[in-house]
């Protein structure tokens, strides 16, 4: 049973790494749950459902809330639910971006904001400095798919659910026989966020089809009703990926290239475009400078599991969580294509940090133990030497067959 939830969407813009910036479905479980969100002033990127009921909340919590920033032209949440928060001092700033996050080494203490034009450029002159030592991105939430993708489960692009989700049948059955799925990992609709009732309930449902599939109850104790969005609904939530594809743009077009993509790697978003390495590593090759995610789609479609090799965004601790959506839109946008189809980057187990006491006794696969370069192929772009790929009579190729690194 995978009763993963959802996670945020990072958008990144300058100065997004400092302490103190954070996810809305981060800020509502610290203030919830865990009681424990060491906040005063909070500036809140994003008014649609999830950046109102933070408001709210923070507001409830004895928090201030100076802006609540939207690069659309208007709110998007609930009209009444804006009227009350503008009612206890909360400003909207519609038609703006983050411009930069300023603060000492490490934490935010205020945020710089920027008008924008009908074409999202930065209006000159229209910089606003806003004191804060929170921001709270409430851009959107993805399902949280990494166990279901290690498990093989079958994953679609829904883009009203809010992005990859497993296929289920009538029973909340995966792909995978015995694998069931409930709750926000499912795929999200709009009482994903308001109430978490229906996944509560959602999960009972499953676990009375798993029982049933186990022959431990009868079949016909199980009812679980469709969880297919009404048409109003899925016209509402569609354009999300176009919406956080805005964003980025938007977030780009005012903190320039130069804002990070990946924080982990510290790779930008002009690095990632210009398929570069980052530059911690203090490297630089000159054909590698020539080449950019032009060249990149004259070999073949966009992925991120080659940028991932190529320039280590997603590669880092987070193990993409940040920069996921981030980089397939940053694809999407430099190849001129809709998102959905850039595909989904790989996980890999753990999915969650995990001590090596725990990992040891877990072998790798024997096509792993003596196939090494397996671990480098990306499936649409390879085929293993072993199988007789006429690339195997190449020397490095031979000597990573037999398990020995090839000669530098």
């Amino acid at each position: 049973m995978v009763a993963a939830g959802a996670r945020d969407v990072g958008i990144g813009f300058r100065g997004w790494e400092k302490a103190g910036t954070m996810g809305a479905w981060a800020a509502l479980s610290l203030m919830t749950r865990y009681q424990a969100l060491a906040a005063q002033r909070i500036v809140i990127l994003g008014s649609g459902p999830l950046g109102l009921a933070v408001a709210a909340l923070a507001l409830e919590r004895g928090l201030a809330v100076p802006a609540v920033v939207e690069i659309a032209a208007e709110v998007r949440g609930d009209a009444t639910r804006r009227r009350a928060l503008e009612g206890r001092g909360v400003r909207f700033y519609t038609g703006h971006a983050v411009k930069e996050a300023r603060g000492g080494r490490d934490e935010v203490e205020s945020v710089v904001l920027t008008a924008l034009d009908g074409d999202l450029r930065p209006v000159p002159g229209s910089d606003v400095e806003i004191a804060c030592d929170t921001v709270c991105l409430a851009v959107g939430l993805v399902p949280s798919i990494e166990l279901l993708q290690v498990l093989g489960c079958r994953l679609v692009f829904r883009s009203e659910r809010g992005g990859f989700v497993p296929e289920t049948d009538g029973r909340l059955r995966s792909s995978v026989p015995e694998v069931f799925v409930a709750g926000d990992c499912a795929g999200l609709d709009r009482t994903s966020i308001a109430d978490p009732e229906p996944a509560c309930a959602q999960g009972r449902r499953a676990g009375l089809a798993a029982a049933a599939s186990l022959g431990a109850i009868e079949p016909d104790r199980v009812h679980v009703p469709s969880t297919d969005l009404s048409p109003d609904e899925g016209r509402l939530l569609a354009p999300a990926h176009e919406h956080w594809r805005t964003w980025l743009r938007a977030s780009l077009a005012a903190g320039g290239r130069d804002v990070l993509a990946c924080q982990c790697e510290e790779v930008t978003g002009g690095d990632l475009v210009g398929v570069q390495p980052p530059r911690y590593l203090a490297w630089r090759s000159e054909p590698m400078s020539a080449r950019g995610l032009d060249t990149l789609i004259m070999d073949g479609p966009l992925h991120p599991d080659q940028i991932k090799r190529l320039t280590r965004a997603g590669m880092g601790q987070c193990q993409g969580r940040r920069c996921r959506e981030q980089v397939a839109l940053l694809l999407a946008d430099a190849g001129g294509v809709p998102v959905e189809t850039i595909p989904l980057a790989s996980y890999r187990p753990p999915v969650r940090p995990l001590p090596l006491s725990v990992l040891w006794p877990h072998d790798e696969p024997a096509e792993m133990r003596e196939h090494w370069v397996a671990w480098f192929g990306i499936p649409t772009q390879f085929a293993p030497h072993w199988a007789g790929d006429p690339l195997g009579s190449m020397p490095g190729a031979q000597a990573g067959a037999r398990g020995v690194a090839p000669d530098k």
